[in-house]
């Protein structure tokens, strides 16, 4: 686009004579189109051209293509004057035009388009990019005369590119029009694992303006990457012959998400992995209906492993399942003392929570509970283990999805994802319960067992080289059930003894423990369904190997459950 005006001036041919040419107009080839040609009536004073006799015709005051070009030449004709007549037209010779090309892109940033799978290392993350090229991008001569390159920071690899689905939450508001797309077939990781690259075939063009929506499959870096860090940084290489014989690139074009508004980033945070995170609460029965009384209160003890250090001003976010209130204005405080103190052992001690600004509870969306924390702390976060709890209204309704739903993110004081939970917490370790059910918690209708456990020793393993005996002994309420089992203790506990070790009854059993020997997981046995009848009193004795030093790195308690595999209401009792 040339613009609306311009100015011509004629350099003579030595000892010739050119005067001021009469006439410098812009016009567009295509009436309405872009302004791409030059109208100019040469002057009346004017030696003519022929031979070896060359005028230079200098034209000025135009505008130049803001997005840029590949190298070409310009067309020229001449006319008489006469009615325009007798046109002679030829294409430049000598050197190409050329300016430096342009395009435009962003990630997209909007809600639950793309980047579900945000932690380190994780593998098929989806991310979404708008491009918008400033400068046509063509291949005149053969395949692979012309390319396009996003280049991603160190450590991601580039896995697959193609077009955006139609039914993105961006393309609900009308700001985000244009889908445009490319063959999928031309897209291929760079050699270089962090670049993705399109090679466009011969005679294929992508002209300047269009824009494109872009499908990114990623293998995510092996460490976190801050969104602000100087090496989270995202870019574009345009390359292309233009009619050239030798190729002219512009090269790493930075992401800029201003220029296309909001709803796009610059870069996308790499978060890191919460570790040895463990939550429990101090009861698994659900509320009563509203009409048959108050809710059950009860406290929610959580312990975590930050990976990340977080500056000072962090916020500390917990997300409950649907159902759970915290309240608007809800009450974090410390663990026991003895969670705190490191006397003995290896294990690095837990840390409490740094000085607490505030806690308030959060909707999501325009529910009528409070279900997630947003813990505001004065002091800076370390990449260490810490322990705190939570005050939490319990729901009436039991739901199979409250064991899957609970989720622990750091944030930075510019409200940053910094480290995250890439799976449900669970109640006991991350081996908790195996395949077949929730990690996390779910509600129980009552506590209608009649359970007691012993231990015949608290000598530690390691000084005895035995393991204590571990006595429990249940009974059930009127009411028959087949059920699978949960048992966990506190972290630093071990199950680790032979099957032929463990005694299916004890001194008051009035029936041997019906579904046999259990799976050992560390600190939780678990058993498959059996039948376990009414007003029976089961039992067993498992050797269990004593720690050192009182649980720091989870809760010292034991959780008996029975039915935890159970979706079905009668089948849940805690």
């Amino acid at each position: 686009n040339l613009g609306s005006t311009c100015t011509a001036s004629c350099t003579p041919h030595p000892g010739k004579v050119c005067g001021r040419p009469k006439i410098c107009q812009v016009g567009a080839v295509v009436p309405g189109f872009h302004t791409n040609e030059f109208h100019v009536v040469l002057p009346d004073a004017m030696d003519q051209i022929f031979g070896s006799v060359q005028h230079r015709l200098v034209l000025q005051g135009f505008s130049v293509p803001a997005g840029g070009f590949f190298p070409n030449r310009a067309g020229t004709q001449l006319t008489l004057p006469e009615l325009d007549s007798k046109p002679s037209y030829v294409v430049t010779d000598g050197s190409h035009i050329f300016r430096v090309p342009t395009a435009t892109a962003a990630l997209v940033d909007t809600a639950s388009d793309g980047d579900m799978q945000p932690f380190k290392g994780d593998a098929g993350n989806v991310l979404y990019i708008k491009l918008l090229l400033g400068a046509m991008l063509v291949s005149f001569f053969s395949d692979l005369s012309a390319s396009l390159a996003i280049h991603l920071p160190e450590g991601y690899t580039c896995v697959s590119v193609g077009s955006a689905e139609r039914d993105l939450h961006m393309f609900e508001n009308s700001t985000f029009l244009g889908n445009g797309a490319l063959d999928p077939a031309g897209w291929s990781a760079g050699p270089v694992g962090s670049n993705c690259e399109y090679n466009l075939k011969h005679r294929m063009a992508v002209y300047a303006g269009s824009s494109i929506m872009l499908r990114l499959v990623v293998i995510n870096p092996a460490i976190p990457l801050r969104r602000d860090t100087s090496t989270n940084s995202w870019g574009l290489t345009l390359r292309s012959m233009g009619t050239s014989s030798t190729h002219k690139e512009a090269s790493w074009i930075p992401f800029d998400a201003v220029s296309l508004g909001p709803g796009y980033s610059n870069s996308k945070a790499v978060l890191g992995k919460i570790s040895q995170a463990t939550l429990q609460p101090g009861s698994l029965t659900r509320s009563p209906a509203a009409e048959q009384g108050s809710a059950v209160t009860t406290q929610l003890r959580v312990i975590m492993k930050l990976e990340q250090d977080v500056a000072a001003g962090a916020t500390l976010k917990v997300v409950a399942p649907p159902g759970f209130d915290f309240g608007q204005l809800c009450e974090a405080v410390d663990l026991q003392d003895s969670h705190y103190y490191a006397v003995g052992g290896t294990s690095a001690p837990t840390n409490r929570l740094p000085e607490i600004l505030s806690c308030e509870g959060a909707r999501t969306g325009n529910d009528a509970w409070r279900n997630i924390v947003l813990l505001r702390l004065r002091r800076k976060l370390l990449a260490r283990l810490y322990g705190f709890q939570l005050v939490v209204r319990l729901p009436h309704d039991l739901a199979w999805s409250q064991q899957d739903s609970w989720r622990i993110y750091t944030f930075s004081p510019s409200g940053e994802a910094v480290d995250g939970t890439p799976s449900a917490v669970p109640m006991g370790s991350s081996d908790y319960g195996g395949s077949s059910a929730g990690v996390s918690f779910g509600l129980y209708q009552q506590s209608a067992l009649d359970f007691r456990a012993q231990l015949s020793s608290m000598l530690p393993f390691y000084l005895t080289n035995r393991e204590a005996d571990f006595k429990v002994s249940v009974r059930l309420p009127s009411v028959p059930t087949t059920s699978a089992v949960r048992l966990t203790v506190p972290h630093g506990f071990v199950f680790r003894f032979p099957s032929s070790a463990f005694v299916p009854r004890t001194d008051t059993s009035s029936s041997d423990w019906p579904a046999g020997r259990p799976l050992q997981l560390e600190h939780v046995l678990i058993w498959s369904e059996a039948l376990y009848e009414a007003n029976q009193t089961y039992g067993f004795i498992a050797p269990i190997q004593v720690p050192s030093q009182n649980p720091r790195g989870s809760v010292n308690s034991i959780v008996f459950e029975f039915g935890y595999t159970s979706e079905s209401l009668e089948g849940l009792w805690e």
